[in-house]
């Protein structure tokens, strides 16, 4: 599949399953720049991290955004995770939500996945209408450049 490409761009195409080998290092470092250029915010959540309690998915992704109103912790959450990135549709040049080791979560509770990208896919058209990138990736395998690019600023 298509990796990375395309994040910097606004497109309907906006969920990516990753797999290591279709992971370049150069070209990581080189989208790094480019969203850094652009000012398009990037959100790295370590799955690995959710293991324990996979409830938590909404409230840490909601986090790693930089939504209004967390955390959430309560029933409707995944409602309020969209609606807080509605709100960020007006604020922000772009985004891309990194889910890496998504794998070993769709594994213990891919319900969590599911309703990630449900609600994701609910309030895209925000972004896509005002012609703002959004893109959310699942990195299913892992690779260490990955955490390298996404989970620092």
């Amino acid at each position: 599949m298509r990796g990375y490409s395309d994040i910097t761009r606004s497109t309907s195409s906006c969920v990516h399953f990753v797999e290591a080998q279709k992971v370049d290092e150069e070209e990581l470092r080189e989208l790094k720049a480019e969203l850094d250029a652009a000012h398009i915010r990037y959100a790295y959540v370590d799955c690995r991290t959710l293991l324990a309690d996979p409830e938590g998915t909404c409230d840490a992704v909601s986090v790693a955004v930089g939504a209004e109103h967390v955390p959430y912790g309560e029933q409707g959450h995944w409602v309020k995770l969209w609606d807080d990135m509605i709100s960020l549709s007006t604020e922000l040049p772009g985004l891309v939500i990194v889910m890496d080791h998504a794998d070993q979560l769709f594994n213990v509770d891919r319900s969590q996945i599911f309703s990630l990208t449900e609600s994701f896919l609910i309030q895209f058209h925000h972004w896509l209408e005002k012609k703002k990138p959004c893109h959310l990736c699942f990195q299913m395998s892992p690779h260490p450049q990955v955490a390298k690019v996404f989970a620092t600023r």
